[in-house]
């Protein structure tokens, strides 16, 4: 109870230091003096602060509040890995639903990030091997009520289909959509547990172990998808394809699991095309992407 006191208290006092530092008193500024706060670098939608509690190093995540309910998802995922065993991921210690904006506390993940890395084969085994594990908690398995992933096949094919018609590779965004691959995503596939976030930024290494953090879009995903958007993601790009051809072989994937994974995979490279030209990226960088959608949707090489 002494721990959920000091949580309560140190998330209120980090929610004043970063939103409203004139209302800090010096009761927060002792406590989070004595709790040798800082920031950690790298969040892009949420705040995150690095903490101590009784020699261990803790962080505090503030949430952006969308209809993504990112707070409790995440706070949803860490307790169901925790409960299922997993052993990839930071422990939780403390939810704050109530108070603006949102909070979860949970153990700090030392280790270096793998985005936009060459991954050795240790490391591919490794995410081959924590991705095993998470994609062993299904429904079934676990009776967790979670949402579907944010990012999920419904969501990517409305984007996809509001493409401009006078955008880079519109032609070939429009005939994907007009062939076999959207209807086969659209069927069901089985459940597993999925991050929603494919991002290798989220992936630590500490020499040894792989943990996984950020979990705000997670819920209940399909493993073929999962695969797909891991390989296609940009912060993938660091490590080659004939690498990521062995890492996919790991989960050896039935034949339709194949046809699946396939299917997907095209549809993140074109989705990838759609976030660019959404975000304003350079026109260099969209040309490569509709270079690399031309490879892979016409069965070419894409080293």
């Amino acid at each position: 109870m002494a721990r959920q006191r000091f949580f309560t208290a140190l998330t209120g006092a980090v929610r004043r230091y970063h939103y409203d530092s004139a209302a800090l008193t010096p009761g927060d500024l002792a406590l989070l003096e004595a709790a040798e706060l800082r920031p950690v670098e790298g969040g892009l939608n949420n705040v995150v602060y690095a903490f101590q509690c009784d020699g261990q190093r803790c962080c505090v995540k503030l949430y952006k509040v969308d209809e993504r309910c990112r707070a409790e998802r995440e706070w949803r995922a860490l307790t169901l890995l925790t409960g299922q065993g997993y052993a990839h991921h930071p422990q939780p210690y403390y939810y704050d639903p109530a108070a603006h904006p949102p909070a979860v506390v949970m153990a700090f993940v030392e280790g270096y990030h793998l985005g936009r890395r060459s991954l050795s084969r240790a490391q591919l085994a490794a995410l081959a091997g924590a991705l095993r594990a998470m994609h062993a908690i299904t429904p079934a398995s676990s009776g967790a009520a979670l949402w579907p992933i944010a990012g999920n096949v419904s969501m990517i094919l409305a984007r996809l289909r509001s493409y401009p018609a006078d955008a880079p590779a519109a032609a070939g965004v429009k005939r994907w959509l007009d062939g076999p691959d959207p209807p086969l995503l659209a069927q069901p596939a089985p459940e597993v547990f999925s991050r929603g976030d494919p991002n290798l930024a989220n992936c630590l290494w500490d020499g040894a172990h792989i943990r996984i953090v950020d979990y705000e879009n997670s819920g209940w995903g399909d493993r073929a998808l999962d695969l797909a958007e891991i390989v296609e993601h940009v912060q993938s790009r660091g490590t080659p394809d004939d690498a990521w051809r062995w890492f996919v072989e790991q989960f050896d994937l039935s034949e339709a699991g194949q046809r699946r994974f396939a299917a997907a995979r095209r549809m993140a490279c074109l989705h990838w095309l759609e976030i660019g030209r959404r975000r304003g990226t350079n026109p260099a960088w969209i040309e490569t992407q509709a270079q690399r959608v031309q490879r892979l949707h016409g069965n070419e090489p894409s080293d």
